[in-house]
């Protein structure tokens, strides 16, 4: 299994290379909830939880709040935060025991209370597997892994409102080969979390003709991120990045091009065209 960003692998002892094959054996779905409620109103969500193991499996199954930080990555937060929208939730239980192969449909509530102003909550439902030890470099370590699911409740008529403040060239790799990437700025100045999609395409100076979508990370309210316009053959799954271990061909990209079509967030649509000179 592939894992998604906010998976997290934490041990009682020491960071290791060592497997988690045994310590955590939770699929879990959806990645992601987004949904809506008006103060006062309560909303239902599933989330689905197959244990894919020939052994019965317990999990434990609790609230975080989570950030990302200045390097872009996840961080979670047992403790409540400054603002934290926990309290609203509701879980069905706090601890899950499925057979092998057993599947759960496991449900949770969010209530805003009444009075609650405009804006967004966001918070992780956190699935965290039993503790086992798992034996590396001749020590026995204590492991356990969890998975989180990240909800966003746009509480009203909350809602992303994004701006393109500029535009760059993005060189990776820190060898050879390097992977130039166009880039945007994008602001937030909405209240609640917004991820752009679109339908972009160029020809480069080389004369091969691309297709560009916008890499489709979060852009929380009051904040500015730097979204990758990552290039692909028409037709082909192929992406600039793509490393021959994967079976694909790295698609590079002769500068100057020039980008254009449509992007998109939440039911907003705006033209895009922007012409992107050599690094």
């Amino acid at each position: 299994m592939t894992p998604p960003l906010w998976l997290r692998a934490f041990m009682g002892l020491a960071l290791c290379t060592c497997s988690l094959a045994h310590a955590f054996s939770a699929l879990v779905s959806p990645p992601r909830i987004e949904t809506q409620a008006q103060a006062g109103q309560t909303v239902r969500q599933i989330i689905e939880i197959t244990h894919a193991d020939n052994a019965p499996g317990k999990y434990k199954i609790y609230t975080n709040d989570w950030r990302i930080n200045a390097a872009g990555s996840v961080e979670f937060f047992d403790e409540l935060q400054p603002g934290s929208c926990r309290p609203w939730v509701a879980l069905e239980r706090r601890e899950l025991t499925l057979g092998a192969q057993g599947k759960s449909r496991y449900r949770f509530e969010i209530t805003p209370p009444l009075g609650t102003p405009e804006g967004e909550c966001r918070l992780v439902i956190m699935i965290e597997g039993e503790t086992q030890d798992i034996k590396a470099q001749n020590i026995n370590l204590p492991v356990a892994g969890r998975i989180g699911v990240i909800v966003y409740l746009a509480v009203g008529n909350a809602a992303p409102k994004l701006e393109i403040l500029g535009s760059a060239i993005s060189t990776t790799g820190g060898g050879s080969p390097t992977v130039s990437n166009p880039v945007i700025d994008v602001r937030n100045s909405g209240t609640a979390t917004g991820r752009l999609l679109g339908f972009l395409s160029g020809t480069d100076a080389a004369g091969k003709k691309l297709e560009f979508s916008p890499d489709a990370v979060p852009i929380l309210p009051g904040t500015t991120r730097r979204i990758a316009l990552v290039p692909s053959l028409p037709g082909s799954s192929a992406t600039a990045g793509t490393t021959a271990a994967s079976g694909a061909q790295a698609v590079s990209v002769q500068y100057p091009v020039t980008i254009e079509g449509q992007l998109e967030w939440g039911r907003e649509r705006v033209k895009f065209e922007q012409r992107f000179a050599a690094p």
